[in-house]
């Protein structure tokens, strides 16, 4: 799919990581064209009220009960979630040069999904934003990104001129001597 001109700042080995709590796309955006490489998706474990649960009885009286301990499995699940992720990420350094990286993660995991992104790239992060946006867009993602980014170069230019014009009103409120 080719990406509009608005948005040709994203045009050149750029990284889209857009996920959720249990699956991510992968889309790698290159010579004006966006791909989607990899689809990590890790399926939520299912649980049954009375799992693990048993109860002694006798002479119709209940003797005892408890349950057996078990693993906390959505934990399993998520963090194998982010090692595959992390090596789908891995597989991608190798054939594709990458100078920026679009990360989109949900708030709840966002620390996490920074992490299981390789160290190699993590300082190429250009933007990151908390949300589920697994299901979006990659036009729209970018078009997002390139917003947040335009307005944050606003704000800076704003701020220095702010500065810049307090300087020269300081400088009119002086007496001339002194």
């Amino acid at each position: 799919m080719k990406i509009p001109d608005n948005l040709s700042r994203w045009s050149n080995a750029t990284l889209v990581i857009a996920a959720g709590i249990l699956d991510a796309r992968i889309y790698v955006v290159q010579n004006g064209a966006v791909a989607e490489h990899h689809e990590v998706r890790k399926e939520k474990p299912a649980y049954s009220d009375r799992e693990g649960l048993f109860v002694r009885k006798g002479k119709g009286k209940v003797l005892g009960a408890g349950a057996v301990r078990e693993d906390r499995q959505e934990e399993k699940t998520h963090k194998e979630f982010l090692d595959d992720l992390g090596h789908r990420l891995a597989e991608l350094i190798g054939k594709h040069s990458v100078e920026k990286v679009l990360l989109f993660a949900p708030q709840q995991g966002f620390e996490e999904m920074a992490d299981a992104v390789p160290a190699v790239l993590r300082p190429r992060i250009a933007y990151m934003a908390p949300g589920n946006f697994s299901k979006r867009r990659v036009l729209d993602l970018l078009q997002m990104a390139d917003d947040a980014l335009n307005d944050k170069n606003a704000r800076q230019r704003r701020s220095i001129a702010k500065d810049e014009a307090q300087k020269i009103l300081g400088r009119l409120g002086r007496p001339r001597g002194a």
